[in-house]
């Protein structure tokens, strides 16, 4: 059982009990079990005390809000932090590098670490770490002024500086005598009317009563091959898998090695999550399952079979964004019914023959790219003149053959047909190109003006209408 302390919970305001006289080293690392009932006298009811001129003290704060850890002369350096609800059993460990007074301990309480800047806070300079002899008070300070008002339990201390890891087994209710055992100094279960170290001498005990323990995982015993739980104050002995242990509080944290089981459990055919709740070593089975012999979670990942065709994904398709170069089409349209109205940007289309323009030299007030026509439409009027400047040559009256030998000004001879075209789609024609912002130096102040802001508000639209104006052509 463990130990209470004052009027409420133990015996009197002046319990307390009585550790070893020692030194502290570099690494330092503290845990203890707290019940806490009420405020302890003068609202500083002490966990643990070394007092005197460099105290080193745990205990409750006269805030009713935190607790308090402090140290050096006049409790010159202390560390607050948010204490738990009373009468409820709650761990709390400390570990230190006591190495330099710049360095800050870590707490630890109910499976959260706080550190300074983060749960914790710390007030006053920074003094020296006492780590010279002195005596270890549990529940009370050496004059029986200061008593703890509530239970403590599993106080334990140790010569290094623990991980995360093991302060949180610690907090799991793991025993510290399966934490670090090399480096453990002292370790007090508290267990009913006594306080016994079981690394040293009893320690001394002044009042007290017994109070319930809290749920620890106990080491097992070797010569059973089973685990020994305490459970609110019952120890329950290793049974068969009918108990499952599914509903204790906290989680048994330990792995079983389960013997081989019998063939009766073959899981050689199913597809379905195992979910023992404990690793087993599998015997061996049919070769469809091969994993005869490990001792951990069973994680193989299974490679499923290629699917028949029916769900085939070969019509997708992604858009394509890229700009493509046509190839030039064949006669397959001939424009045979004659000479018709020319549309702008499309096919010619056949009108009656009452328009027939086949020998005269119209104004013709766009330029067309035109294909050969077929001998209906023969432009046997030789070589005219047409009004914007472009010269047919003799080949357009030899054949209908798809020469397109056309000079246009401003694109030199030779050009492929596809660049001309794309040349005067984005540059225009004549007096319609596009023109392209000249370069502009643009200065600003530190802060900028309303002057300099509109200047390269200008800028950037002349920059957008001539992308505007390229991307409308080639959408055009």
């Amino acid at each position: 059982m463990a130990i209470g302390f004052g009027a409420a919970k133990g015996a009197a305001s002046t319990d307390k009990i009585t550790g070893p006289t020692e030194g502290i080293g570099a690494g330092f690392s503290f845990h203890v079990w707290t019940n806490r009932n009420g405020e302890g006298a003068g609202s500083l009811g002490r966990i643990f005390a070394r007092e005197g001129t460099l105290p080193f003290v745990l205990c409750n704060n006269n805030d009713a809000t935190n607790y308090r850890f402090f140290i050096g002369p006049g409790a010159a350096t202390n560390w607050l932090w948010g204490r738990p609800s009373a009468g409820v059993w709650t761990p709390i460990g400390i570990s230190a590098d006591t190495s330099s007074s710049a360095n800050d301990p870590i707490i630890y309480q109910a499976g959260a670490r706080l550190t300074v800047g983060s749960g914790l806070t710390q007030s006053g300079s920074n003094s020296s770490w006492p780590t010279g002899s002195n005596t270890w008070y549990f529940g009370n300070n050496p004059d029986g002024t200061r008593n703890w008002d509530g239970s403590l339990a599993e106080v334990a201390w140790w010569n290094a500086i623990l991980t995360d890891e093991e302060f949180f087994a610690l907090q799991k209710g793991i025993s510290p005598d399966q934490i670090r055992p090399e480096a453990l100094q002292h370790y007090l279960p508290m267990v009913r009317s006594g306080a016994i170290d079981k690394l040293g001498a009893p320690a001394a005990v002044t009042g007290t009563a017994a109070q319930d323990h809290p749920r620890m995982i106990l080491r097992h015993h070797r010569n059973i091959g089973a685990f020994t739980v305490v459970v609110g104050g019952w120890n329950l002995t290793g049974s068969g898998s009918a108990q499952t242990n599914t509903t204790n509080v906290p989680a048994i944290a330990q792995a079983h090695v389960l013997a081989g089981a019998a063939s009766t459990q073959g899981n050689s055919g199913s597809v379905d999550a195992i979910v023992s709740g404990a690793v087993h070593d599998l015997a061996g089975v049919a070769s469809i399952q091969a994993n005869t012999s490990g001792a951990a979670a069973i994680g193989q990942a299974h490679a499923s079979g290629i699917s028949a065709s029916m769900q085939n994904n070969a019509s997708t398709a992604m858009a394509i964004t890229q700009i493509h170069a046509l190839a030039c089409m064949d006669s397959t349209e001939t424009n045979s019914c004659g000479a018709g109205a020319i549309s702008i940007g499309g096919d010619f289309v056949g009108a009656p023959s009452t328009q027939a323009n086949q020998s005269g030299t119209g104004q013709i007030a766009r330029t067309q790219m035109l294909s050969g026509a077929n001998p209906a439409q023969t432009n046997l009027s030789g070589s005219g003149t047409i009004s914007d400047g472009i010269m047919v040559e003799a080949a357009l009256r030899a054949s209908l053959a798809r020469t397109m030998r056309m000079k246009k000004p401003g694109i030199p001879a030779g050009t492929p047909e596809w660049l001309k075209t794309l040349l005067e789609i984005i540059i225009g024609r004549r007096g319609n190109a596009i023109e392209i912002p000249r370069f502009q130096t643009l200065t600003f102040s530190a802060t900028p003006t309303k002057a300099e802001c509109e200047a390269l508000y200008a800028y950037t639209n002349e920059v957008r209408r001539s992308v505007e104006n390229i991307l409308a052509r080639l959408d055009g």
